[in-house]
Parts: structure tokens; C-alpha cells; sequence
């Protein structure tokens, strides 16, 4: 079973052994001549970023799983999900 990061009682539905899930927002920023993507998360304050897609999800997974651990004072790794929110539906 899946509970979003940010809804009530989502700590809760963690130690109860729910998949988190959270939205990422993809932005594409190509001034300078430099290609850089930027991942924010609403859900819990995630922000990364990277010179190349691959890259990115790499670190949004990373990050989320370190804030994750952070805040449910949690020293293993988290069982968590990120998927795009920007119009394509695909988990990370």
C-alpha cells in the first residue's frame, strides 16, 4: 500500500510499513548555453540539482531517502517513491 509524504498521519502510515510516496516537479534550465534540471519536491523539501536527467534521479532518490531518514529519526533506508508530477506518469 502507498501514503503520500505531506498527508495526515504519513509518519504513522510509515511505521505501519506503507510505501511513501512523493511528487517531484522537473524543470529544464538551458541559459548560458548550460543544460541544467532542477527537481523540487512540495511534499517535504527536496530540491537537486544536476547537468543530466540520469543524474538527477539518481540524486532525487539520494536526497529523499536522506531527508526521509532525517525526519523519521530512522537510521535504514526508507521505502519511498517519487513520481512526476508535471504531467508524466512515471515513478523514479
Amino acid at each position: 500500500m502507498k501514503y503520500r509524504i505531506g498527508w495526515p498521519f504519513w509518519k504513522l502510515a510509515y511505521k505501519l510499513g506503507f510505501i511513501l510516496t512523493y511528487r517531484v516537479y522537473i524543470t529544464v534550465d538551458h541559459s548560458d548555453g548550460v543544460t541544467a534540471y532542477t527537481a523540487e519536491s512540495p511534499d517535504f523539501g527536496l530540491v537537486c540539482e544536476m547537468p543530466t536527467l540520469e543524474e538527477l534521479i539518481k540524486e532525487i532518490e539520494i536526497c529523499a531517502n536522506d531527508i526521509l531518514e532525517e525526519e523519521l529519526k530512522t537510521s535504514k533506508s526508507v521505502n519511498s517513491r517519487g513520481y512526476l508530477a508535471n504531467g508524466i506518469n512515471a515513478l523514479i
